[in-house]
């Protein structure tokens, strides 16, 4: 293998495993605390389009099969894979916007938050990633199930078109009128796709003038009759109210009152993308009809909360640094989810582990089908249940504690979101993770564009490292 071959035909860095700085980027690579022991040979931190060309280039020749990370953030680490040339994406940061056409052309290193700016200043919006700190990659490619997607649409839905760098080096434009195979497989294979996308097409959407907020903090001890109401209830919610209940740490003002209940509350929040509060209000009114309305510890309403404010409590509900678990279940059974996942909670190691179940609304909600994407497990809801800790002496006790939470989930779950699955530990979630014709297609597309399997596809038993 000549790395001063690969130095020389490309623009970004070039870092090899006997280099001295080597086993520092490889750790910040992953945005998790938790890193994975699997170590790429070489690193190329991409520069612009024409490196990867090379670099896929390189790779077949020197054998190593190709990975590519976006910006870290899948939460098992994914892209460090043994014995590959790791291609770090995060670079590719551009941002095209045309106003008149409601459409944009991004790298797949933008964030979620940076590209809500760009786009705001336009008065544009896009279903971007619930995480400020999310880009594009990985996310699109995953499904893209971001903010206002039961209106918009999951955020792979939106794209219409990319720039693929195949297996041969070749750069394809996959658009509804060229390669509509590849397109399909661009809106959501997740993982192990069949190519490196160096540039994303997307439908904008107009920036809603009113976007409002309505958050609910119930006791846990609420939960049961909460649960039961809202499984009716939330179908009189339109697709432009986007509503979630979390099992999370309560705030301070409400810390004494949740101690009981292991400093934990159940907070149902729910954001309508709409014009003006009259119309807010409308749409939400629903919400105030909880038959434990008076139970609740605190309602906030009628909060301006534009995208990027939307945004920001990530930045605090997933700090850099943590330790992280994270599993999925799509379910048609949202009132037994909640309840399995309360009772999980009550008994959270960690107090920095939580849980959001995202429901469907409105007749073109996430749960509707969605046929021109790979994109294709969903269900009423979608639950993400997360364990989040500091240090290494607590391994066992959140391991342990998160297994026995999605085991229990695993009776009342449909499928997985490819995006925030365990696919590493758990190989047979991936194909979980879509419907069986979807799984089909996609593994039939990676024998035509990846014969050789040049590019890293799903983990195999015992792969996880």
């Amino acid at each position: 293998m000549d790395i001063l071959d690969l130095r020389r035909r490309t623009s970004g860095t070039v870092t090899h495993r006997d280099d001295a700085s080597y086993e520092e980027l490889r750790q910040t690579l992953v945005w998790n605390g938790l890193k994975p022991a699997r170590s790429p040979e070489v690193i190329l931190q991409v520069a612009d389009e024409q490196d990867v060309v090379e670099a896929v280039r390189f790779a077949r020749s020197a054998g190593l099969k190709v990975a590519v990370r976006g910006g870290g953030h899948n939460w098992v680490g994914f892209s460090q894979r043994d014995r590959s040339l790791l291609l770090d994406l995060s670079a590719l940061t551009a941002v095209s916007i045309d106003v008149g056409s409601r459409s944009a052309r991004v790298g797949p290193g933008i964030r979620s938050q940076e590209l809500n700016r760009l786009l705001s200043a336009e008065g544009l919006a896009f279903p971007v990633g619930h995480c400020a700190t999310v880009p594009m990659s990985g996310f699109l490619l995953n499904g893209g199930l971001g903010w206002n997607s039961n209106a918009w649409r999951p955020g792979c839905l939106n794209v219409s078109g990319a720039r693929v760098v195949t297996a041969d080096g070749t750069v394809v434009v996959a658009d509804e009128e060229h390669d509509r195979d590849l397109l399909w497989a661009v809106r959501g294979a997740g993982p192990g796709f069949f190519g490196v996308i160096t540039e994303y097409s997307l439908r904008l959407h107009p920036e809603p003038r009113a976007i409002t907020s309505n958050t609910y903090y119930y006791p846990m001890s609420s939960v049961d009759r909460l649960a039961e109401w809202f499984d009716s209830a939330v179908t009189r919610l339109p697709e432009a109210v986007e509503v979630s209940i979390f099992m999370q740490p309560a705030p301070p003002q409400l810390a004494e009152a949740a101690e009981a209940d292991n400093g934990y509350v159940c907070m149902l929040s729910a954001t309508a993308f709409v014009d003006s509060l009259e119309e807010a209000r409308a749409v939400m009114s629903v919400l105030d009809e909880s038959p434990v309305l008076d139970e609740c510890l605190q309602v906030d309403r009628d909060q301006a909360t534009p995208i990027d404010a939307l945004l920001l409590p990530s930045l605090a509900a997933w700090p850099v640094g943590l330790r992280y678990l994270a599993d999925t279940a799509w379910s048609d059974s949202p009132a037994e989810v909640l309840r399995r996942s309360r009772d999980h909670y009550l008994r959270a190691p960690s107090r920095q582990s939580f849980a959001t179940t995202w429901f469907s609304t409105g007749p073109r909600g996430i749960a509707s089908p969605h046929p021109d994407a790979a994109f294709s497990m969903t269900g009423r809801t979608l639950t993400l249940s997360y364990a989040a800790w500091a240090g290494q002496e607590q391994d066992e006790a959140n391991h342990l504690w998160h297994r026995a939470l999605v085991d229990d989930l695993h009776e009342v779950t449909t499928g997985h979101y490819i995006g925030e699955v365990d696919i590493v530990h758990h190989p047979t979630r991936h194909e979980r993770s879509f419907k069986p014709e979807n799984w089909k297609r996609l593994r039939e597309l990676r024998q035509q564009y990846d014969p050789d399997n040049l590019f890293h596809g799903p983990y195999a038993e015992g792969e996880a490292g």
